[in-house]
């Protein structure tokens, strides 16, 4: 396996497709079956992504946007969180999530906890239609 830096996305196929996660990676195909393996043991770590395949079985499909150099990473993760506009990404200002020093950028995300990092995160549209009626929007 060779190992791809850049950003990807975690798309959701069938009757409405769309785009609802972007993230960066020094590994990308190791990345993307770290994020399958948490999603089929119910852990991931982005409940609003959790849900989802929850309720759909799955049907993600992972897809490389964007090769690049380690140190263009962030510009070019917060270029695709701007233009794309991923419905599940809980951080949406990577140069803030850096500062404030929630987690080190040279540490692995295996095992860490960030559900509590939903500082730039609020309530959309249709978070009803995954969580259901008593989700104020």
């Amino acid at each position: 396996m060779d190992q791809k830096v850049g950003i990807y996305q975690i798309g959701l196929q069938g009757i409405l497709p769309r785009i609802l996660y972007v993230g960066q990676s020094q590994w990308i195909e190791a990345r993307w079956k770290q994020h399958q393996r948490y999603l089929l043991k119910n852990k991931h770590h982005n409940p609003h992504l959790q849900n989802i395949y929850n309720k759909y079985g799955g049907g993600f499909t992972y897809a490389m946007l964007e090769e690049c150099r380690i140190s263009e990473l962030d510009e070019k993760e917060q270029y695709y969180i701007d233009t794309l506009k991923p419905e599940c990404n809980i951080v949406l200002d990577v140069k803030k999530f850096w500062e404030r020093k929630l987690l080190n950028p040279e540490t692995i995300l295996y095992d860490t906890d960030v559900l509590g990092l939903e500082i730039d995160w609020k309530p959309k549209k249709w978070h009803r239609w995954v969580y259901g009626d008593h989700v104020r929007v």
